[in-house]
């Protein structure tokens, strides 16, 4: 290489890289080597090519390259998502807010029949039907043993949602009652979703005193359902972005 050319890179590279108040050097993705290098925000512009660049994995294992496409979705290189596209963990986007940088994704697929867990167990705070209510069910799900005791043999749908993981994502819960609805009418318009003719597990349990039931949503109606905890079903994980 002529020496003119090695000044120009050379200044290229000085032009390129920040100093913080604690004298921190922080460098324009363009020169990034490695996901330890310490990018400054103020190369970082919207659509630009330094976004997509941020969202190259830099050599990350799956988990950590989840954690960085999670904090850039909170950040000026969030993505504005569509119902129906392919959300951040590879799942099919049902719900949007603040014009698609959040929202809910479905997973590809469903996860094989199992039981529900917890028969003739009372469970109390998990009832929520509502859109946004399925995580405040599992967690609450989370707290109770029986939720990993089958009454058949084997594991719950909890243990298998608990223990998902997709590209790295491991923050996957089972949806509320209309969250399944509401994921099923939309992912269905749009021609995804590939729904089994069945009935579908969520997290609401149902009113019912005898503490057997648990709401259902039919995989090809979409019509609500109540069915025993003991019967073995899919799920459809879901999660927040």
């Amino acid at each position: 290489m002529k020496k003119f050319s090695v000044l120009v890179l050379s200044a290229c590279v000085l032009q390129s890289m920040s100093a913080s108040a604690d004298g921190v050097v922080k460098i324009h993705p363009l020169f990034a080597v490695d996901s330890t290098t310490e990018i400054s925000d103020e190369f970082v512009e919207d659509g630009s090519e330094d976004c997509s660049r941020l969202r190259a994995a830099y050599g990350q294992t799956e988990a950590e390259r989840a954690k960085h496409l999670s904090a850039l979705q909170d950040g000026e290189c969030a993505i504005n998502y569509k119902l129906g596209e392919t959300g951040p963990a590879g799942g099919q986007v049902f719900h949007t807010t603040d014009d698609g940088i959040h929202g809910l994704e479905a997973a590809a697929k469903d996860i094989s029949e199992l039981e529900w867990g917890c028969h003739s167990i009372q469970i109390d705070g998990a009832s929520g039907v509502g859109i946004g209510e399925g995580k405040a069910n599992f967690e609450t799900l989370a707290t109770y043993v029986c939720a990993s005791v089958s009454r058949w043999g084997g594991s719950t749908v909890f243990d298998a949602v608990q223990d998902y993981e997709v590209n790295g994502f491991t923050d996957w819960y089972i949806p509320s009652r209309d969250e399944m609805k509401h994921m099923h009418t939309v992912l269905t318009s749009k021609g995804v979703g590939n729904f089994a003719h069945n009935l579908y597990l969520v997290s609401t349990v149902s009113t019912h005193s005898d503490n057997r039931w648990v709401w259902m949503i039919h995989g090809g109606t979409g019509r609500y359902w109540y069915g025993e905890r003991s019967l073995r079903k899919p799920v459809r994980p879901i999660r927040s972005f």
